[in-house]
């Protein structure tokens, strides 16, 4: 193992994906509150623009003229920031029950979050994408349906662009295009108090890549199959969450081409509110042979040939290289 990859190649973290899961979840608000008596609507938004719907017995197209909220982006009570969508996004069925399916389709839409003081880029995402979904099982917290067993299908691109840190500069530029990029979601245990899932895995097949357009060593394409598909799965325990990773996949990037299986020695513990995990052992074999080590101080070793000779050592998770 060697090279300057991301022991894990790096797409969207787990709070940008968070934070396109949020932006979805605001049109499927917008969808909830519409109302389906009335099949025609312009809607005026908070602070300037349209939101034109127009829903049918099967489902819902909303379209986003400059549609304009402010919104409080660090948390202190006072909107410092402005949202504008622009765009179409269309959404089929929605029902969680046994059997049921759904889609999606985002066309061009575009969501930009500029600052009120100096108009500053904070972040923009751009969706051109379609999402199918069907439910294969099903259970009720809270008094509602939720899905214990779900596919999903992600087809096209999704444009990112960050500022992380506030200070003017771009952090994060990146195109991710899926093709016949399948999840399989599976939740087994939930925390009825809030209906969250406690133990649940992912199974993802498919063909993902990623072009970092500020760092070409970033840029990777990840191809799993669905005979063995790579899958993480989440336990919830004491203290934090146990996480497992199985699966094959083939991978292209600057470091490295070829075929890779990863399987789990020991399960990756990663505590509440840390930033990374605190053990762990992870086996890669196929085209490049290694075992990846989590310690108990967040760090990362990395024993390239897994000949039980550690070769490098890093105090961070974030700042761990390898050529994967």
């Amino acid at each position: 193992m060697g090279g300057t990859a991301s022991a894990a190649p790096r797409a969207f973290s787990s709070a940008q994906v968070q934070d396109l899961g949020t932006t979805i979840q605001r049109f499927s608000t917008a969808l909830e509150t519409q109302g389906a008596s009335t099949p025609r609507d312009v809607i005026s938004c908070p602070n300037g623009g349209t939101l034109n719907t127009t829903s049918t017995a099967t489902g819902t197209t909303l379209v986003f003229a400059n549609c304009r909220t402010l919104i409080d982006t660090d948390g202190d009570g006072r909107n410092d920031a402005a949202e504008v969508v622009n765009g179409s996004l269309s959404v089929s069925q929605t029902s969680f029950n046994i059997g049921a399916s759904f889609s999606l389709t985002a066309d061009n839409l575009t969501t930009r979050i500029t600052k009120l003081t100096n108009n500053s880029l904070l972040e923009e995402t751009t969706l051109n994408i379609t999402l199918t979904g069907t439910t294969q099982s099903s259970s009720t917290c809270g008094g509602e349906v939720v899905p214990t067993a779900l596919t999903l299908v992600l087809n096209g691109p999704i444009a990112l662009k960050q500022d992380t840190d506030g200070n003017g500069t771009i952090d994060v530029d990146q195109n991710v295009r899926a093709q016949s990029f399948t999840m399989t979601v599976r939740i087994t245990r939930f925390d009825l108090s809030s209906c969250t899932p406690l133990d649940l895995s992912v199974a993802v097949a498919g063909t993902l890549a990623v072009t970092d357009n500020l760092n070409a060593n970033e840029s990777f394409a990840l191809t799993s199959s669905t005979s063995n598909p790579l899958t993480l799965a989440l336990s919830t325990v004491t203290g934090g969450t146990n996480i497992t990773i199985a699966g094959s996949f083939s991978v292209s990037s600057v470091c490295f081409t070829g075929a890779l299986t990863i399987t789990t020695q020991a399960p990756i513990f990663s505590p509440v509110d840390a930033p990374c995990p605190t053990a762990g052992v992870l086996s890669v074999t196929g085209d490049q042979i290694g075992t990846i080590s989590y310690t108990s101080t967040g760090g990362v070793t990395i024993d390239e040939g897994s000949n039980g000779s550690i070769d490098r050592t890093f105090p961070s998770c974030s700042g761990a290289q390898a050529c994967l």
